[in-house]
């Protein structure tokens, strides 16, 4: 698990709009980052945000982990598990 220091803001944006076609600004957690001196997405925010695309996937038996596999792959589950 990788964790992204501060100042590399600029190279989890770019991975994160590759991967989901998606601004990261609009799931950075500013506060969380700043105190624990990594970047940090609201899991909250990014959770809502798949409910609207994919519905109540947990109906499905599925968690949060497996429909973004399913869906954008290893990289992507890589870099949300690697920003909480």
């Amino acid at each position: 698990m990788k964790k992204y220091k501060l100042s590399e803001l600029a190279i989890v944006s770019n991975k994160f709009k590759n991967i989901f076609n998606k601004d990261f600004k609009e799931f950075y957690d500013k506060e969380t980052s700043s105190l624990m001196k990594k970047i940090c997405i609201d899991i909250f925010s990014f959770d809502t945000n798949l409910h609207k695309v994919f519905g109540d996937y947990e109906d499905k038996n599925m968690s949060m982990e497996e429909i973004i596999q399913e869906n954008w792959g290893d990289e992507a589950k890589e870099l949300i598990n690697d920003l909480l």
